[in-house]
């Protein structure tokens, strides 16, 4: 007696590819955040500032008093109009070698002026060893092309 394999059913596995299709997409790393109105909303990149993270290390709490909660690794683009901009910044929770909890309730605010057409990148500083609690950090703001460092000013 000959048998004869069963063919797939082609609405699932054209589901079955949507699925796997829908979850890459969602996973990707790329992600705009536009904080401008509406009617601004096809700028081209030489009319917007471009503000993202580095490391992943840090989140931004709000911007220029807007309650907002963004994780600022790298992928993550903030888009906003040129002008006077202030950041509020935290780090994010994260374990030490030795496994224990670090994690700061302070905030820091950044403030800068953007220009249109650069992008910026807010970068963590540690200081000191995090892991006997002498650790500090700071968050500053670079121009991504020169590296020349925005806030905080050295004195």
């Amino acid at each position: 007696m000959i048998t004869q394999k069963k063919q797939p059913n082609i609405k699932y596995v054209f589901l079955g590819l949507c699925i796997v299709i829908f979850i890459f997409s969602s996973c990707s790393q790329q992600r705009i955040i536009r904080l401008y109105p509406t009617e601004y909303k096809n700028l081209p990149q030489n009319k917007i500032a471009i503000i993202s993270g580095d490391d992943g290390l840090l989140d931004l709490h709000s911007i220029d008093s807007h309650k907002t909660f963004v994780i600022l690794r790298p992928g993550v683009e903030i888009h906003v109009l040129p002008g006077l901009h202030v950041l509020t910044v935290t780090v994010r929770a994260f374990r030490s070698p030795d496994g224990r909890l670090i994690y700061t309730k302070g905030f820091q605010k950044l403030k800068f002026m953007a220009v249109e057409g650069h992008h910026y990148k807010v970068q963590y500083q540690g200081i000191g060893d995090w892991t006997s609690k002498d650790g500090k950090w700071y968050a500053r703001i670079i121009d991504a092309d020169s590296k020349e460092i925005l806030c905080p000013k050295k004195k």
